[in-house]
């Protein structure tokens, strides 16, 4: 059965919650390099609207996985 949050000891909660940051700036940045992928595909066939909108949305997604990565260096 699981635990419920608040019977979990601080210590224990903090270290749980600073891996799954990880795991998520991680999954983000795997997201990112996705949309670069698309945006390079979309360049080379021409479609630029495309690729513009890939760009944007690597950098978006950048731009999460820094904030992810800023709250894990804050912990340790």
């Amino acid at each position: 059965m699981r635990r419920t949050i608040n019977t979990i000891p601080k210590q224990e909660y903090d270290d749980l919650m600073k891996y799954a940051t990880l795991r998520m700036h991680r999954k983000i940045q795997r997201l990112a390099d996705e949309e670069i992928s698309k945006m390079r595909e979309a360049d080379n066939k021409g479609d630029y609207e495309k690729a513009e909108v890939h760009d944007f949305n690597s950098r978006a997604l950048s731009r999460m996985a820094d904030i992810y990565y800023e709250i894990i260096k804050r912990e340790d």
